[in-house]
């Protein structure tokens, strides 16, 4: 039973009429919508996959950096107590290759790539040298 409203008093509530929309192919319609629903949970799925797989992997990133580290410092330790012989200890001095910090009007000719041959020319010399000590020291 619907209660009559005092005169001048608003009503607290409207009573809406149903409205109806005629489709056309309702069924197409639905299994459009399913399927974009079942997609974008898959994406969402995946997307959680992706996340878990990037974790992953920095998590071993990090424990491959400190496996690195520890290697690096016990072949250093060995490397100090392992006696060497002087021919030895001289190619070791002889292939030291100092490291040169280019000058600032170096780094313009680096970024486009121009190098001198010269410098090139030396530094293959001086691999192809090493490389032949190590082949003599491994007969």
């Amino acid at each position: 039973m619907i209660k009559k409203h005092k005169p001048g008093l608003k009503p607290r509530y409207k009573e809406e009429s149903s409205k109806y929309v005629l489709l056309n192919n309702p069924t197409t319609l639905r299994k459009n919508i399913l399927s974009s629903a079942l997609d974008s949970v898959r994406i969402l799925k995946n997307f959680e996959e992706f996340k878990n797989i990037k974790v992953k992997k920095h998590d071993l990133i990090t424990n491959l950096n400190k496996t690195m580290d520890e290697i690096n410092s016990l072949f250093l330790s060995l490397h100090k107590k392992l006696p060497l012989d002087e021919s030895i200890k001289e190619e070791i001095k002889k292939s030291h290759i100092e490291v040169i910090k280019p000058q600032k009007s170096d780094y313009k000719a680096m970024i486009s790539g121009k190098t001198e041959s010269s410098e090139e020319d030396k530094i293959l010399s001086e691999l192809r040298s090493v490389e032949n000590r190590l082949r003599k020291i491994n007969l």
